[in-house]
C-alpha cells in the first residue's frame, strides 16, 4: 500500500496518561449529526453509512484504455512539475528565494487537492443522477486517485529536497506542507488502488459493489480472504469553522480518541493492539487506526463536525460472524446464503442436500456470473441484497432469493 505521511502519532498508552477527557460537543447540524447511523450488527464493527436515497449496484472493473491514458497524463504532468520545482529550487539565488519556491508549490498542491476532492464529488453526483455510466465513473475515480497519489509524491519530494539542502522551513510553511495530505486522504486507499490497477490493466478485473448518494460513496470488494470497504461522506467534512476537538481544554488528539470510542464501541471493546491517532499539521483532520478482532479500521475525523468523513475497513472473512438469511434445497443441490450485515459481505454455500458435502458450482446473481464456489463449496460476495442467486453444476441448478433489508 502507498505510504501515508503524518505529522504526529499518539498511542493509547499515552492517551491513558492524560487523565479525564472533557466531553466533545455534539454537532447540531442535521448533515453532520447523523453521519454514523448504523450500530454494530452480528457482533462486529459498525460502518459509515450514506443518507437515505443511496443507489446500489455491482460492477466489474476491467482494463480501460481511456482511463489508463488519463492516468498516464497525470503521472507525466507530475514528473514535469517535480523536476521544474527541483530545478527552480537548486538555481534560486538565496535562501529566501528557495523558501518562496517551496511556498509556491505547497500552495499549488493544496489547491490541487481541493480541486480533486471537488471533482470526485461532481463525478459521484453525475453518476448517481444517471448522467454518467459506471465505466466513466471508475475511469474518473482512477484519474483522481492517480492525481492524488502524485500530489503526495510531490509533497514528499519537497520534504526531501529541503532536507538534502539543509533548508529549514518557517514553521507556518512546514505546517502548510504537512496539511497537504489532509486534502487527499479520502481520494486514495487499498480499494481505490485495486480499482486503479484494474482500470489501467495492471491487475485482474475487480468486482466492486457500489453505493452512491449525492452526499457520498461506498465501495466494497472481496480480495482474497479479506473484505475491503471504503466509504466517504463529504457532508461530514467542513472546509471552515471551529475545531471542536481543540476547544474543550484537552489535546485535540485526546478528544479525537474519545470521539472514536463513542463511534466504534465494539472495536474498542475488541482491540488487539493500541490505536494510533494522528494529525496533519494544524488541520482539523485526525486519522484513527484500529486493529480489532475482525481486522483493521482507518477512520478520518473532522474536528469541525466531530464526524467521520472517510473510512477504510479491511475485515478477515474467516473471523466474521454470519446469519443464514435464505436457503433452498432440491433433490440434488442445496444452497444457503449467510450474511454478516445488511450491506455485506455474504457467504454463499452450495452442497449436497443429503450429506451436506460441498459442491463446486458456478454462481450467478441475476443475469451476471459472479464466480464459482471452491472445494469448500463457498464463495463470498461483497454485497447481496434483494437479489436472486443461482448455482449451476453439470445439468443441475438451484436458486434462492435474498430479501432486502
Amino acid at each position: 500500500m502507498r505510504r501515508r505521511s503524518v505529522l504526529v502519532t499518539l498511542g493509547l498508552v499515552a492517551l491513558l496518561l492524560v487523565g479525564t477527557v472533557a466531553a466533545v460537543p455534539t454537532p447540531t447540524s442535521t448533515a453532520t449529526a447523523n453521519f454514523q447511523t448504523v450500530s454494530a450488527e452480528n457482533e462486529t464493527i459498525n460502518r459509515l453509512q450514506l443518507q437515505n436515497g443511496a443507489t446500489s449496484g455491482q460492477h466489474t472493473v476491467d482494463a480501460d484504455l481511456s482511463g489508463a491514458l488519463s492516468s498516464e497524463r497525470e503521472q507525466l504532468q507530475s514528473r514535469v512539475d517535480s523536476r521544474t520545482f527541483q530545478r527552480q529550487f537548486a538555481t534560486a539565488e538565496s535562501r529566501s528565494a528557495q523558501i518562496d519556491t517551496v511556498r509556491e508549490i505547497v500552495e499549488r498542491l493544496r489547491t490541487q487537492g481541493q480541486t480533486l476532492r471537488t471533482a470526485r464529488i461532481d463525478a459521484v453526483r453525475a453518476y448517481n443522477q444517471g448522467e454518467m455510466t459506471a465505466t466513466k465513473l471508475f475511469r474518473e475515480l482512477t484519474r483522481i486517485e492517480t492525481a492524488a497519489h502524485t500530489v503526495r509524491m510531490r509533497a514528499d519530494t519537497v520534504k526531501g529536497v529541503t532536507q538534502r539542502h539543509d533548508v529549514s522551513l518557517p514553521p507556518a510553511l512546514a505546517v502548510s506542507l504537512a496539511r497537504v495530505d489532509a486534502e487527499i486522504v479520502s481520494l486514495t486507499g487499498p480499494l481505490m488502488e485495486t480499482v486503479a490497477g484494474a482500470t489501467q490493466g495492471d491487475r485482474d478485473p475487480a468486482r466492486v459493489a457500489t453505493s452512491t448518494a449525492n452526499g457520498g460513496i461506498v465501495l466494497a470488494t472481496i480480495d482474497g480472504g479479506a473484505y475491503i470497504r471504503e466509504a466517504t461522506r463529504w457532508t461530514a467534512r467542513a472546509d471552515s469553522g471551529t475545531n471542536e476537538f481543540a476547544t474543550n481544554g484537552s489535546s485535540p488528539l485526546v478528544s479525537a480518541h474519545q470521539r472514536a470510542q463513542e463511534i466504534y464501541p465494539w472495536a474498542f471493546d475488541n482491540l488487539v493492539s493500541n490505536p494510533s491517532i494522528s494529525g496533519f499539521g494544524d488541520s482539523a483532520i485526525y486519522p484513527v487506526r484500529l486493529s480489532h478482532a475482525h481486522g483493521t479500521l482507518d477512520a478520518y475525523f473532522d474536528g469541525r463536525t466531530t464526524g467521520v468523513f472517510h473510512e477504510v475497513h479491511r475485515l478477515q472473512l474467516s473471523r466474521l460472524p454470519t446469519t443464514t438469511v435464505a436457503a433452498n434445497k432440491t433433490e440434488v443441490l442445496a444452497i444457503e446464503i449467510n450474511r454478516t450485515t445488511v450491506d455485506g459481505p455474504a457467504k454463499i454455500v452450495v452442497s449436497t442436500p443429503d450429506r451436506n458435502e460441498p459442491v463446486a458450482a458456478t454462481l450467478s446473481v441475476g443475469e451476471a456470473t459472479v464466480g464459482t464456489t471452491g472445494s469448500d463449496g463457498q464463495l463470498w460476495l461483497a454485497q447481496l441484497d434483494g437479489q436472486t442467486v443461482t448455482a449451476t453444476t453439470g445439468g443441475d441448478s438451484i436458486s434462492v432469493t435474498v430479501g432486502s433489508g
